[in-house]
């Protein structure tokens, strides 16, 4: 019988106090080891929280496959918030769609991945909920490396259950009709366990490339 962690904090928890010091992401010219990953998800965590953030609320996710993506997930997770990862190349009418649906609080939006179209964005959603851009400085929005560098790594958010949501999952036929999927932290850790066994990974692995997005359910798990 398969033995893991029942929540995605547990997972990280579990991987910080065996591997704390090993590489968890390499990107370019930046590697993070899971003990700063953990920290920085802390980090971002304390600052979900000064913003307000409650458990069960929910963080759009516009970002592509870049460090500060996981850094934001388990920031998330650590708050007891919820995780709506989607495309980034969604348009303006598609995202409110989607908005209306799952009615994030926070939106965690990569300036760059979106383009021309975050400025649609930001003139539509802007006075419903909180933006929060990375890799650049759009008007007065909080930027994620700097609430990052303020917020110290001391998160204070109730701990979710194994039964908890921890991301919604959008699919959606050709009208785009959204249905937005709710997965529990422990069907995440049980599908990412079963991944794991059937791949064979183990902790004597050296990398995992990711050529799928981590906003595709695929991708993410």
């Amino acid at each position: 019988m398969l033995q893991y962690p029942q929540t995605l904090n547990a997972v990280l928890e579990s991987t910080v106090h065996h591997h704390g010091g090993s590489p968890a992401i390499i990107a370019g010219d930046r590697e993070m080891t899971f003990g700063q990953l953990d920290e920085e998800a802390s980090r971002f965590a304390c600052a979900l929280l000064r913003m307000g953030f409650r458990k069960g609320d929910r963080v759009a996710l516009l970002l592509s496959n870049i460090p500060q993506f996981a850094g934001v997930f388990f920031g998330i997770m650590k708050a007891g918030g919820i995780a709506v990862p989607l495309d980034t190349r969604y348009v303006p009418d598609e995202l409110e769609c989607l908005f209306n649906d799952c009615q994030p609080k926070v939106a965690v939006v990569e300036v760059q991945a979106l383009g021309s179209t975050f400025r649609q964005v930001l003139a539509r959603f802007g006075s419903r909920q909180k933006f929060i851009t990375v890799g650049e400085k759009t008007g007065g929005l909080p930027v994620y490396d700097e609430l990052i560098a303020e917020s110290p790594p001391q998160e204070t958010g109730i701990p979710p259950d194994p039964g908890d949501p921890a991301i919604i999952a959008y699919t959606s036929g050709p009208t785009f009709d959204p249905h937005g999927v709710v997965l529990s932290h422990r069907s995440l850790c049980i599908e990412a366990a079963c991944s794991a066994q059937a791949m064979h990974q183990t902790e004597k692995d050296v990398m995992m490339l990711f050529a799928l997005p981590m906003y595709h359910q695929f991708g993410l798990v």
